[in-house]
């Protein structure tokens, strides 16, 4: 996919999110996607918050599902090795809004809860109405996860920017790293896992053009 710089997002009330883009030969177009979302793994002691962003590519869709997958275009990642979990929200809810993310993948188990409430406390705080997590599907299965990015990878519906943390991680993944929580050494593949295995699992779902209200008029006609 060709590099725009972006000018204004929106999401339409069907869940479509638009981008108003310029390119390089300056015209401005716009490019839709089914839905922009984003991986995020905690900070432990060995390992920084991270979190990456994607957006699929509007295709077709059938009944307000877009079965067909399509390709996923690179937004945004980001390294967080300091203390203040506020700094990392801030920059995390910032790409959420330019990007137009609505969801967060993540994992939202018992030994993360404290995270989550924390998150849940920033965003009220700061009235931010972009960004909701959501718990990752097999969030305890790093193996099916890197699979799945394979599956993406090899078909071409997903394209790595290769000066990225999570491309350099992915290149130097070996099985036996997959024996001693890889989800910590390869945080970064961990929050991607979660967010491509989202796209996989959960369909993007567009509400479907609602008809004009129709109302009997006095003499019992169909009138807009």
């Amino acid at each position: 996919m060709e590099d725009y710089d972006l000018i204004k997002c929106e999401r339409r009330p069907n869940g479509i999110v638009i981008h108003h883009v310029a390119s390089k030969d300056g015209e401005t177009r716009i490019v839709k996607y089914s839905d922009v979302r984003a991986g995020l793994s905690w900070p432990q002691a060995s390992a920084p918050a991270y979190y990456c962003m994607l957006g699929e590519e509007f295709l077709t869709e059938e009944e307000g599902i877009q079965k067909q997958k399509g390709g996923l275009r690179w937004f945004a990642e980001y390294e967080f090795p300091g203390l203040s979990l506020n700094d990392f929200f801030a920059k995390l809810t910032d790409d959420c809004v330019q990007f137009g993310c609505h969801k967060i993948y993540t994992d939202m188990g018992e030994n993360c809860r404290d995270f989550v409430i924390e998150f849940g406390d920033y965003v009220r705080e700061k009235s931010i109405r972009q960004g909701d997590l959501d718990p990752a599907p097999f969030v305890d299965n790093f193996f099916l996860g890197v699979s799945i990015i394979e599956d993406w990878t090899r078909t071409k519906r997903l394209e790595l920017p290769q000066d990225t943390i999570v491309y350099e991680q992915l290149k130097r993944i070996t099985k036996p790293d997959l024996e001693e929580s890889p989800e910590l050494i390869f945080y970064a593949v961990n929050a991607l896992c979660f967010v491509v295995a989202a796209f996989h699992k959960y369909r993007p779902y567009h509400s479907p053009k609602r008809r004009p209200r129709m109302d009997l008029g006095p003499h019992g006609w169909m009138v807009a």
